[in-house]
């Protein structure tokens, strides 16, 4: 189910999206979320809920394509590991999401790959870092906290860097007038 809008996600190419929260969603909703648009507009939800679970998410560079594997036949599941088809919605099982590449597979699978070469071993491409899916709860606010605070450092450093090229700006231009 899509954690923003609460509707099934259907598996087409580039519309499943995740977070750094381990949370999935439909594309079109974060869209639609970031835009304060349809379901998510002031008149038809809560925002400040939506701000306090979902505000992590600013804008769309801050979620990331997840491939999903379709469960075969007789699973009653829709999402499987592609390699031991263990079923992601039976809840035995910790998933993540192999990144850059976006494919979700179980986490044990995942940490044997970054520790053997560092490639996906669906489609070969070097990890560079994994994503827990559904993490417990005490896992998803800290990580909730580290994001904040990676913000707060980035624009730090973004208002620094602007002060810097503020006071380099005056000091060329009263230099000049002398």
């Amino acid at each position: 189910m899509c954690a923003l809008a609460g509707t099934p996600l259907v598996n087409k190419p580039s519309s499943i999206v995740a977070c750094e929260l381990g949370h999935l969603y439909m594309r079109d909703s974060v869209i639609e979320f970031l835009g304060r648009q349809g379901m998510f507009g002031s008149a038809h939800c809560d925002r400040s809920a939506l701000e306090r679970e979902f505000g992590h998410i600013e804008r769309l560079k801050d979620v990331f394509p997840v491939v999903l594997e379709t469960a075969p036949p007789p699973a009653t599941a829709t999402w499987c590991c592609p390699l031991d088809r263990a079923i992601l919605a039976s809840g035995q099982h910790t998933f993540g999401v192999a990144l850059p590449c976006g494919h979700a597979m179980r986490e044990r699978s995942l940490a044997l790959c970054m520790k053997s070469d560092a490639s996906c071993p669906v489609c070969c491409t070097a990890l560079q870092r994994t994503v827990t899916l559904f993490p417990p709860a005490e896992a998803r606010q800290k990580r909730r906290e580290e994001l904040t605070a990676e913000r707060e450092q980035k624009k730090a450093r973004k208002r620094k860097r602007d002060q810097e090229r503020e006071a380099s700006r005056v000091a060329k231009g009263t230099s000049g007038q002398s």
